[in-house]
């Protein structure tokens, strides 16, 4: 098996439905879905599965990921604070977290979440963070 391949299995095996439903095509993925997945795969270390996700749903995000390039190109909205969303990362991380399909799951992905943001000498990021 391709390490891709075990990335793939890993990583789905942490997934909510909705996100099983669109990494195996039942959903059309989104470009926002396509963006949450890369920083879920970069920061759980399955850079390989990260890649090959681009390679598979690309197609399906490309007409919007050029009209966010070309708008983005657009000297008017080069200080819209709406881009640089802070704690969208963090909702990412918790939400994931919060829909693994299992009690025991959840709970190790709350410890590998907590041991990276102790090496960054963070605190667990928590729902409460983002009201």
């Amino acid at each position: 098996m391709r390490e891709s391949e075990k990335e793939k299995k890993i990583f789905l095996s942490y997934c909510g439905s909705r996100d099983q439903e669109l990494l195996t095509g039942r959903k059309r993925m989104t470009l926002g879905d396509m963006e949450r997945f890369s920083f879920l795969t970069e920061f759980f270390g399955l850079e390989s599965y990260g890649l090959n996700l681009w390679k598979e749903f690309g197609d399906d995000v490309e007409e919007p990921l050029d009209a966010l390039i070309k708008l983005l190109d657009e000297w008017e909205h080069e200080n819209d604070t709406w881009i640089d969303d802070d704690g969208r990362l963090e909702r990412w991380l918790v939400e994931f977290q919060k829909h693994a399909p299992t009690k025991e799951k959840r709970e190790k992905l709350r410890k590998m979440i907590d041991l990276k943001y102790k090496k960054r000498g963070l605190p667990y990021p928590t729902e409460a963070d983002f009201d």
